[in-house]
């Protein structure tokens, strides 16, 4: 650690400034929140970072990270210090309404043709997206052959790839109703979803606060127990960001422990707990 001399020639342990200051370049880079009272678990999850790197304190990380060639390990710190919590249909009452009300007008829409796109935003490993995508293939079977695409994006590069590869353990089989299970290929140490369901779902690493990947518009966007974690003017804009690059009537899904905040809430009407809708109405 680095430490220095204080006027009776102890030394003094500068890890929280340091700490601190790592703690500020996230909010920069990513709007994460990051109090005090998060010190400690940031400093545990970079003890073993700086090991591995054969880094000697955390002064020579902030370098590392503030350096030219610097971007690679901030991505990687930006995924050490966010949180990857994620289930197959998490908040089932968001699938069941969308099922009910926002799906079926739009599957008959691309049943004539139209392109729809749908956005999980923060989906940690995927289930997020591909819980969507089993709603909508229980709905219609053959909508691999239909112009839906669901965008699975993540912050940390490792959900982003775990995503992709739509493996997960057996356990995570209870979570998905037993209709939905035909989908589930049992593999090594779990299960893999089948082509039909991977086939609606394209994953991206994707900084939310950052210029986006994504390519507007959106029928429907979910962002759920995410906003939490951002400093509030990062959530405000990123609302704001949401409700420009949704259709008319398409809706913004929220979480529990989110909230409805800044000059975007003016634009979007609540539809039910945590779900908004951009205009008035929305599908069916």
């Amino acid at each position: 650690m680095t430490l220095r001399a204080d006027i009776s020639g102890m030394p003094v342990d500068r890890t929280p400034f340091y700490i601190a200051a790592i703690s500020r370049r996230v909010e920069e880079e990513a709007g994460l929140l990051l109090p005090p009272s998060r010190y400690p678990m940031i400093e545990a999850r970079l003890k073993r970072r700086l090991a591995r790197l054969d880094l000697g304190s955390y002064r020579d990380y902030l370098r590392l990270i503030d350096g030219p060639d610097g971007a690679t390990e901030r991505a990687t710190l930006l995924g050490l210090l966010t949180t990857h919590v994620s289930h197959f249909f998490r908040e089932p009452h968001h699938f069941q309404m969308m099922r009910d009300r926002l799906l079926p007008p739009l599957i008959a829409e691309a049943q004539a043709g139209r392109k729809l796109r749908f956005w999980s935003a923060g989906g940690a490993a995927g289930q997020e997206a591909y819980s969507l995508a089993l709603t909508l293939l229980d709905l219609v079977p053959n909508a691999a052959l239909l112009n839906i695409e669901i965008l699975a994006t993540d912050l940390d590069a490792a959900q982003t790839a775990r995503a992709a590869r739509a493996h997960y353990p057996t356990a995570a089989l209870a979570e998905i109703p037993p209709p939905f299970r035909q989908h589930c290929l049992p593999s090594s140490g779990g299960f893999t979803l089948s082509d039909s369901v991977r086939g609606l779902v394209r994953c991206r690493t994707q900084n939310l606060h950052a210029d986006w990947q994504a390519e507007p518009p959106f029928h429907a966007i979910l962002c759920r127990n995410v906003l939490i974690y951002f400093e509030p003017k990062a959530r405000e804009r990123l609302i704001s960001r949401f409700a420009g690059a949704l259709t008319n009537g398409g809706w913004l899904l929220l979480g529990h422990a989110d909230r409805m905040t800044g000059p975007a809430a003016a634009h979007l009407n609540a539809l039910g707990q945590t779900v908004y809708c951009k205009g008035d109405g929305g599908p069916g």
